[in-house]
């Protein structure tokens, strides 16, 4: 069954009349999606890229609650920027990674990398011409941190030997140098960085630099937090006050709760019913909801699951059970839905999922098995259950030799994870996993260094 998705799309093509007996996101034709409810949002960051393409570099702060699409949103400027052949990089901030320096701005950079290498051998000896024209000498700064680079400007020479506070302004200059060669006229580079509430302070130093950096055009930073949780003291708000301090242009996008004639459309799409039977039905999953389209995604696939939500071949519609869905009583935590399908997991399924929730938000199957004390194909066997109920994304790697990944869903589901381990074995657990990152890195320990110390701490 797949997902149904209100962030997500909104047009069926007229020559797709196959029936549905799930819920799941309806896409065009032409490979794009609409999303429901968000034509103020999806307006506010085309406008945006459109003056990135045009030369300027801006931060646009996405603000909502957990599980609100603030993801699903952005994705949507994947197509458009593609048709620019511009490069659309993301990273998210890790909860429990909290004191692991740059983690979101590497994996964003990391994602950068593995764009570069899947390019043809001309336009990858362009990239290293301008890589090493813009870092000179100084480009084992970048590659200390992403070592898949060397692939392509080579091994870098040894660093020269400086001060604390002359070796960070030596690793920002750098790294800004090394992003601006990508922030081209036409050809923006779009930066995606989720969860910004866990922003590091020496990643929010940096960002600033880059943004208010004279060098800097053809740049757009996307920035999305949870508003509950930043307040105007909070180090990232600080942050976006002194880029608008620096004349940087910033513009906020806050995303509500979708209404219920977003809710009502949404349902009548991916269900196929019409708006009469549809629209009691949107009023019930608004009020249990919220609007919250996560929750709303996880409450209709327990209704499928419960039996109160099927769908009827022979009329070709969806039918509900409205009086029992209306008697539910259900939560209003999204947590306590993710928890309930946790736990029906194969008590096996339980447990290396936990262990990866613990490893973080995204985990290798490599380091997994290690921590697991199982084969990669056990773990990979073990995982497949939570993929198929979309607990967990699979990501098959873009190199033959790179690692297998997974990430959550969703912040909400990772924590309903680590719930699962029990506190008091918690610091263990997490010297296993340092000790197994340690032993998979090898030599190459400064790339992982502080995830390392962060988990043997």
């Amino acid at each position: 069954m797949n997902n149904p998705n209100p962030a997500t799309a909104k047009s069926r093509s007229a020559s797709d009349s196959r029936p549905t007996s799930g819920l799941e996101s309806i896409t065009r034709l032409d490979g794009a999606t609409e999303l429901y409810g968000r034509s103020r949002e999806t307006h506010s960051l085309s406008m945006a890229l459109r003056r990135a393409a045009a030369g300027g570099a801006e931060l646009i702060v996405l603000s909502g609650p957990a599980g609100i699409g603030k993801t699903t949103l952005v994705q949507q400027l994947r197509m458009p920027l593609g048709q620019q052949h511009g490069y659309f990089i993301s990273g998210k901030f890790d909860q429990l990674q909290r004191d692991v320096p740059f983690s979101a701005i590497v994996n964003a950079l990391q994602d950068l990398v593995r764009q570069l290498l899947t390019e043809s051998q001309a336009q990858t000896r362009a990239w290293r011409d301008a890589i090493v024209g813009a870092v000179g000498r100084n480009g084992r700064v970048v590659t200390e941190v992403i070592p898949a680079l060397e692939r392509i400007i080579g091994p870098q020479p040894q660093l020269a030997a400086l001060e604390s506070t002359e070796s960070q302004n030596r690793f920002n200059h750098v790294f800004q140098n090394f992003l601006q060669v990508f922030c081209r006229e036409n050809r923006p580079l779009v930066v995606f960085l989720d969860d910004m509430q866990w922003a590091d302070p020496a990643s929010l130093r940096l960002l600033t630099s880059l943004l208010s950096a004279a060098g800097t055009h053809s740049l757009l930073l996307i920035a999305s937090c949870r508003d509950s949780e930043v307040a105007a003291t909070h180090p990232f708000m600080v942050a976006v006050k002194e880029l608008e301090r620096r004349a940087v242009p910033v513009h906020t996008v806050q995303m509500a709760p979708l209404g219920w004639a977003d809710i009502t459309q949404f349902i009548g799409d991916s269900l196929l019913m019409d708006g009469d039977t549809a629209a009691p039905l949107a009023e019930t999953v608004r009020e249990k909801t919220g609007g919250n389209p996560f929750f709303m995604r996880q409450f209709l696939q327990k209704l499928q699951r419960d039996g109160l939500l099927t769908f009827d071949i022979a009329s070709g519609t969806s039918r509900c059970d409205l009086a029992a869905v209306r008697s539910l009583a259900i939560t209003e935590n999204v947590a306590d839905l993710v928890a309930q399908k946790i736990g029906r997991l194969d008590p096996a399924t339980q447990r290396v999922v936990s262990f990866g929730a613990a490893i973080g938000n995204r985990f290798d199957l490599a380091t997994l098995a290690s921590v697991a004390e199982c084969t990669p194909e056990r773990a990979a066997e073990l995982l497949s259950a939570a993929v198929r109920e979309n607990l967990l994304l699979k990501s098959e790697p873009a190199a033959e030799a790179a690692p297998v990944q997974f990430c959550f869903q969703h912040d909400r589901v990772q924590q309903a994870a680590y719930a699962l381990v029990p506190a008091a074995t918690r610091p263990a657990l997490n010297l296993t996993i340092g000790r197994a990152l340690l032993a998979a890195v090898g030599e190459d320990v400064i790339g992982q260094l502080f995830e390392v110390v962060n988990h043997m701490n």
